[in-house]
């Protein structure tokens, strides 16, 4: 085959490699970003159920101190002083803590899965820009190896 049918080969199979690279390395880059994405979602909506079940968390501990109130009463004890008032507050500190804690967790949670989110919109950032030098890379490549093909080829045909 004459030396410029396969520099045109080796020149159009260099183009054909980089492009089906830099559309590979595109495709991961929408992907990373999309993954960012799903995770910003996934901290809200854990954000949002621990919303969800420290209402829960309020509204039974409230049922539960009107029952123990209740059952003083019926006992015919006021809550409103000494031990009958204490246990009260107690029941009341615990939710209190349990509901402080319970927020405390889903933050940390929320925060580890944004942190996730932002490492992965940083290597989407870093496979922008190895694209290019990539992309580049394999031009250059391919043109060294179409030189000395030719080379080879003209020295031959030539000599």
């Amino acid at each position: 085959m004459p030396f410029p049918v396969l520099a045109a080969v080796s020149i159009g199979a260099t183009l054909f490699s980089t492009y089906q690279r830099y559309q590979a390395d595109k495709a991961d880059e929408r992907a990373l970003k999309k993954k960012a994405k799903l995770l910003n979602v996934q901290a809200q909506e854990v954000l949002g159920r621990n919303v969800e079940n420290r209402q829960l968390m309020l509204t039974q501990g409230k049922q539960i101190l009107g029952q123990q109130a209740t059952s003083l009463a019926r006992l015919g004890i006021q809550a409103t002083e000494g031990s009958s008032l204490s246990e009260l507050e107690q029941s009341l500190s615990v939710l209190k803590d349990e509901w402080v804690r319970s927020r405390r967790e889903a933050l940390y949670e929320a925060k580890a899965i944004r942190s996730e989110a932002s490492f992965t919109r940083e290597q989407a950032k870093d496979l922008r820009g190895a694209m290019g030098i990539g992309a580049a890379t394999s031009l250059l490549q391919g043109g060294i190896n179409t030189y000395l093909s030719d080379r080879a080829n003209i020295n031959k045909y030539f000599g």
